[in-house]
Parts: C-alpha cells; sequence; structure tokens
C-alpha cells in the first residue's frame, strides 16, 4: 500500500493534467501516504520496536554507570587495603614505642601521608556516587516516562480512535474531484 501511494505520487508528477485537478490528485496521494505510514506507525510491532530502542538506549547508559560503579568500588577496595595496612603499621609502631625505638617519628610521618591519599581518594569517590546517584535519578525519571508513554500507546491503541488523534486530514475541497 506505502509503495503503491509512493508510485501513484511518482506519476502524478510526470502527467500533464489541468493545475487544479494534479494538485488534488498529488494531495489525494499525499494523504494516502500519510494514512500508510500512521498505520504503519500504530503497528503494535512497530510501537514495541521503537520502545525497544528507547529502552535499548537507556540500558546502554545504565550499563556504563554500572561500569563506573564498578570502578569505584575498586577504587574503595584500594582505599580499604591501603587503611588496612595503615592500621597494621600504625600498630606497629605503637608497639615498636612500647619498646623504646626512636624511628616512631618516620613512621608517623608515612602514616600521615597514606591517611591525606586516603582522604583525597575518599573524597573522589564520594563526588563520584553522587554523581551516579544523579544519573540514576534521570534514568529512573526516563524510565517512568517511557513506561507512562508506552501503556498510553497501547491503550489508545486498542480503544476507539478519537478526535484527538494526530492523522492528517486533506482539505475536503480536493477530495470531491473525481481523479
Amino acid at each position: 500500500m506505502l509503495r503503491n501511494s509512493c508510485k501513484r505520487l511518482k506519476s502524478l508528477e510526470a502527467a500533464s493534467s489541468p493545475l487544479h485537478s494534479l494538485a488534488c490528485q498529488k494531495l489525494d496521494c499525499v494523504k494516502r501516504l500519510y494514512e500508510c505510514l500512521d498505520d504503519l506507525l500504530q503497528l503494535p510491532s512497530t510501537q514495541q520496536s521503537l520502545y525497544n530502542e528507547r529502552l535499548g538506549k537507556l540500558e546502554e547508559g545504565v550499563l556504563d554507570r554500572s561500569l563506573r560503579l564498578l570502578d569505584i568500588c575498586r577504587v574503595v577496595r584500594d582505599i580499604y587495603s591501603q587503611m588496612k595496612e595503615s592500621i597494621q603499621e600504625l600498630e606497629s609502631s605503637l608497639r615498636r614505642k612500647r619498646s623504646g625505638d626512636l624511628s616512631n617519628k618516620l613512621d608517623l610521618l608515612n602514616d600521615k601521608k597514606s591517611n591525606k591519599e586516603v582522604i583525597k581518594k575518599l573524597e573522589a569517590v564520594d563526588s563520584s556516587i553522587e554523581e551516579l546517584a544523579e544519573m540514576l535519578e534521570i534514568v529512573f525519571r526516563l524510565l517512568l516516562k517511557s513506561r507512562v508513554s508506552f501503556s498510553i500507546l497501547s491503550t489508545t491503541r486498542l480503544g476507539p480512535q478519537s478526535a484527538w488523534s494526530p492523522k492528517y486530514h486533506a482539505p475536503q475541497f480536493c477530495i470531491h474531484y473525481p481523479l
């Protein structure tokens, strides 16, 4: 039906008819072409594929955010292992201090440096987590909107054609002329 409408429109372009009649015929073909496209877009399979495409893009974004979250978890794990090593070094230096070792000052300086590094990394992780939370909120909003849109589209497709449907209506003066 869509191909026929396109062929008819192309044949009318080459035809030599009175201008008014030709214009009406072309408008009628454009109307039929639009109706075919509208019917194609309203098919459940088309709606489903459009919905799946939007959902695929959202899933891709969620996967990217998940990978980012995994990177953050890796950084947090590294921070905790550094903290564990620092705690073990502190415990060791405290034991040496009790035994009267004078190298404690160097150990404490190293511990301060490692603590500063840990704090910097934790701040970076905190800001990344905040960014991810904002992104997830956006993704959830988009998922909710697409779900609402899909449910509206599926219910309006099943119901009767309303006066608010987005169909093209050709001017009435052209429809009454014979082809």
